[in-house]
C-alpha cells in the first residue's frame, strides 16, 4: 500500500542527455511541501498523493501586477513607487490618473524601447498623492490589440510609498506529476528516479532547501532595508529580531549581529539596521480597457 512515508524522500530528476551534472533534484518533505532544484532554477510548493499518481503544484500567484504599499511619514505628501521585476521585457505600461478623461486609458511604458544595463532600484517620485494604480503588458512581442487586461488597485487607505511588482507567467510553474512505481517516481514516462532518505543529503544544503521549500515565493508583507532593496525571507531572516516601532511602523535594532543561522542575510549592515513593512493590496478589478501608449517612459535606462 502507498503511503505519505512511500514518498517522502529526495530525488534525482535526469536532464535526459546523459551527463551526471545535468537535471535536477525534487525534494518532497513530511509537510507535503516539496521543492525543486537545477542550475538557475527553484521551484517549490505542495504536493499531494491520490492512488499512486503524486501531484506536484507549484506556488504561484496568477495576478500579473502586484502591489504593496504603506504610509511613510518622512515622505509627507509625496509619493514613492519602487519597481520590482519591470526590467524583463520594455512592455509594460502605468497610469496613475485618478479620473481618466478619456474612456481610452493613457498608459505610460515603464522603461524605454531599448532599456538595457539596469541598475537597481528603480524609484519612481511624485509630488501628489496617487488614488488610482492602473498596470497592464503586451502578451508577447507581437501583441498588437488596442484593449489590454489593466489591473486597477484603489488608494483607499490612502498610502504614499508602494512597491509594484511585475508577475509573468511562469511555464516552469506549472503543475506536474509522477507515478510512484517500484519504491520510486516515474516523470513523464522517463526512467525511475530512485528515492533517496532525507538523512542522507548534506545537512548545510538539507537546512537551506528546507527553507526554501517552506518560502512563499510571494507573500502578504514585504520588507525593505534603507537602500530600498527587498529582503529575502528565504534566507534565514527573522523579523522577530527586529524590535518595532509603532509610531512609524518600521522595524528597527542597530546592533544586531549576523547569526548563525541566517546563510546569506547579514543584520550587522547599516543598510538592514531599519525595515520598512509594505503590506499587500488588494486589487480593485482587472478590466479589458482600450489605452493608448505615452511612451515618453518613467525610467530612462540605456548605455552606449
Amino acid at each position: 500500500m502507498i503511503t505519505k512515508d512511500s514518498i517522502i524522500g529526495s530525488y534525482h530528476l535526469s536532464s535526459g542527455n546523459n551527463d551526471p551534472l545535468g537535471g535536477a533534484e525534487l525534494i518532497a518533505y513530511p509537510n507535503n511541501r516539496f521543492i525543486v532544484v537545477a542550475f538557475g532554477t527553484i521551484v517549490n510548493g505542495e504536493w499531494k498523493l491520490k492512488d499512486n499518481i503524486v501531484h506536484f503544484i507549484p506556488d504561484y500567484d496568477p495576478d500579473s501586477f502586484i502591489l504593496y504599499g504603506r504610509k511613510t511619514t518622512t515622505l509627507k505628501d509625496s509619493v514613492r513607487i519602487i519597481f520590482e521585476n519591470f526590467e524583463n521585457d520594455n512592455s509594460k505600461y502605468v497610469n496613475f490618473e485618478s479620473s481618466p478623461k478619456d474612456s481610452v486609458l493613457n498608459m505610460r511604458q515603464v522603461f524605454n524601447d531599448d532599456a538595457n544595463c539596469f541598475s537597481h532600484p528603480y524609484i519612481y517620485k511624485g509630488m501628489d498623492i496617487i488614488q488610482k494604480l492602473r498596470f497592464t503588458t503586451k502578451q508577447d512581442y507581437w501583441d498588437k490589440s488596442t484593449e489590454y487586461d489593466v489591473y486597477t488597485f484603489d488608494n483607499q487607505t490612502t498610502y504614499n510609498d508602494f512597491v509594484a511588482v511585475s508577475n509573468p507567467k511562469d511555464f516552469e510553474k506549472e503543475p506536474f506529476n509522477a507515478i510512484y512505481k517500484n519504491g520510486g517516481l516515474l516523470f513523464n514516462n522517463d526512467k525511475i528516479s530512485i528515492k533517496k532518505d532525507l538523512s542522507e543529503l548534506n545537512e548545510e544544503e538539507s537546512v537551506f532547501f528546507k527553507k526554501l521549500a517552506n518560502q512563499k515565493s510571494i507573500g502578504d508583507k514585504m520588507y525593505y532595508n534603507k537602500e530600498h532593496f527587498p529582503i529575502d525571507s528565504g534566507l534565514g531572516f527573522k523579523i522577530e529580531y527586529y524590535e518595532y516601532d509603532k509610531v512609524n511602523d518600521l522595524y528597527f535594532n542597530p546592533n544586531l549581529e549576523k547569526n548563525k543561522d541566517s546563510f546569506d542575510f547579514d543584520y550587522s549592515k547599516p543598510q538592514n539596521s531599519e525595515l520598512l513593512p509594505y503590506k499587500r493590496m488588494v486589487k480593485q478589478n482587472v478590466l479589458k480597457q482600450a489605452i493608448k501608449i505615452n511612451k515618453k517612459s518613467l525610467f530612462t535606462v540605456k548605455c552606449d
